[in-house]
């Protein structure tokens, strides 16, 4: 499957492909419950996801 590209030049990823990322090995539940299925995502949009829940714990 080809990469899809946002007008901002960043990849955007669909929630299963990030889960596979092993920049996420140890966020894998976070994101399963952080992330929206049938949705793309930057590693930007992804790493904010993950910072903004980690600010109200």
């Amino acid at each position: 499957m080809a990469q899809k590209v946002r007008r901002t030049g960043e990849a955007v990823f669909t929630k299963e492909k990030l889960l596979t990322f092993a920049r996420y090995a140890n966020r894998r539940d976070l994101l399963l419950a952080l992330l929206e299925d049938n949705k793309t995502y930057t590693l930007r949009q992804a790493d904010a996801a993950i910072a903004n829940f980690m600010k109200k714990e």
